[in-house]
């Protein structure tokens, strides 16, 4: 037995398996998995499996999604050894399909596979703890690893070791790494300056997950919000984030205009809404606000977004019967076209050509029960090409 520091709790755990159970079973949520790891997974997969921390020989290697959502990482993961478990979601609640089937599969394997004596969880949700625990009362060895940091509390400390991945220098154990409290507005003008960069979903709560993997200790509750969503508005009032209210409640997020105003200088925005917002500082003065710069032309003709989304699609294998999400398309987009920044491509711009290519037969564009979009490249466009605009 050995004393580690995990998280922010200190106990008393095994330094490594039973010996009677010398296998490990790699489990990935890939929902949790970050487009930072994505880009590169082969890589980061080669990396995790030869690193220190794995101790014996990974016998279960398996990546649970609805991959309809993810059809171009089929092939590197599979290239990877990685056994692809197909969790297909439908409804609001798409996201726990995933959760469960993977939950269900951890807990057979300690049932029919007893060699397994460490299983290796990538993810950072919370909603695994339960699992953590459970797996540790019949005596399996837990280790988390979290990608970048973006991992919840509860989860670290749940499990025997967590890790904190970092693309350039490694893994490094949770409590060996010391985190410098970052300024919550200078962060959020930060993340969302490295989400246009990355080419990333541009969503609330997208942003959320990607300042607390550039500081994983932000909380919007020390900024004075109770919610993060709160968090957020004041963040668009102060100018720091351009901000767009989705149907599913989410907000589409851009830079703002406030973005590069030194912290002095920075817009004191309207009453906070809720009452969360602590008072302000009388120390910082009050600026007018600036005039709204004018809203860029997008930088493609209608024909030539066509031709892009075409292109996507195929990439994406969204062709005949299989089907890709908007935001999935998107991303593709935005990475054929190698504008990060193109007007062409914010949320509300983007719905409204994929419409357009539905009216003009380019893509079949179906609406699901959660309010989010499937489509796929219609016949007519495959083999024909893609059809000029009307008008």
């Amino acid at each position: 037995m050995r004393e580690t520091i995990v998280g922010r709790s200190q106990r008393t755990v095994r330094s490594e398996p039973l010996g009677d159970a010398p296998n490990a079973a790699l489990l990935i949520d890939f929902d949790n998995v970050t487009m930072g790891i994505r880009s590169d997974l082969q890589n980061q997969l080669r990396k995790l499996l030869n690193s220190d921390i794995i101790k014996g020989k990974v016998s279960v290697q398996r990546a649970y999604a609805d991959w309809r959502r993810y059809p171009q990482y089929i092939v590197p993961l599979s290239e990877a050894s990685i056994d692809l478990i197909f969790a297909p979601a439908f409804g609001a609640n798409k996201k726990n399909a995933t959760d469960i089937r993977l939950a269900i599969d951890a807990l057979e394997l300690v049932f029919i596979r007893p060699e397994i004596g460490t299983f290796i969880l990538l993810s950072g949700d919370s909603d695994f703890s339960a699992l953590v625990l459970k797996l540790k009362e019949y005596g399996k060895f837990i280790i988390g690893v979290g990608i970048r940091e973006s991992a919840s509390d509860l989860l670290v400390q749940n499990c025997d070791e967590y890790y904190s991945y970092n693309e350039l220098t490694g893994l490094a154990k949770e409590g060996e790494v010391e985190h410098v409290r970052k300024d919550p507005w200078q962060l959020v003008v930060e993340a969302v300056q490295r989400m246009q960069r990355d080419g990333d979903v541009m969503r609330s709560d997208r942003l959320k997950q990607v300042m607390q993997t550039l500081d994983p200790n932000f909380d919007e509750r020390d900024a004075g919000y109770n919610r993060f969503g709160k968090f957020v508005v004041a963040a668009g009032q102060r100018g720091l984030v351009k901000l767009a209210k989705m149907d599913n409640g989410q907000y589409a997020i851009e830079i703002g205009a406030n973005a590069n105003v030194p912290h002095a200088q920075e817009l004191v925005s309207a009453p906070q809404v809720g009452g969360d917002r602590p008072s302000p500082d009388k120390s910082r003065p009050r600026v007018a606000r600036r005039p709204a710069e004018e809203a860029a032309a997008p930088s493609l003709t209608l024909s030539e977004s066509f031709e892009l989304l075409r292109k996507a699609l195929v990439a994406l294998g969204a062709v005949g019967e299989e089907s890709t999400d908007a935001d999935q398309a998107r991303e593709k987009l935005t990475e054929l076209s190698g504008s990060i920044g193109d007007p062409a491509f914010e949320p509300k711009r983007f719905l409204r050509m994929l419409r357009q290519a539905h009216d003009a037969g380019v893509i079949d564009l179906i609406k699901r029960d959660d309010e989010g979009y499937q489509l796929r490249l219609a016949p007519a466009a495959v083999a024909a090409g893609v059809p000029e605009p009307a008008g």
